[in-house]
């Protein structure tokens, strides 16, 4: 049941227009992908040594917001970090 509510939560995303925290609109889109294929993509451009496991991301271009994130095999928090990094898309970066 939970993993029909996160592909119904993927459909209504997939070419989603929202308004970003500019007023402007943002296309959200989202990629699933292994875990490992998610780690490269997370930390392209990112000196080794600062690195760290990422089971999920963003990407923000003018107008469109990507989320990648590994499946719910194995990400068993997969609904967590789907919110987290929509809100990304959203407000930015956040953290501190």
């Amino acid at each position: 049941m939970r993993f029909v509510g996160l592909l119904l939560i993927g459909i209504s995303l997939v070419g989603c227009a929202t308004a970003a925290p500019d007023g402007d609109a943002v296309r959200v889109r989202w990629q699933v992908a292994s875990l490992k294929d998610v780690n490269e993509i997370c930390n392209d451009g990112i000196p080794p040594a600062n690195r760290k496991r990422a089971v999920g991301c963003y990407r923000r271009s003018f107008d469109e917001c990507t989320i990648y994130t590994a499946d719910l095999k194995e990400d068993p928090d997969l609904h967590d970090t789907l919110g987290h990094e929509l809100r990304h898309c959203f407000v930015g970066r956040f953290h501190r």
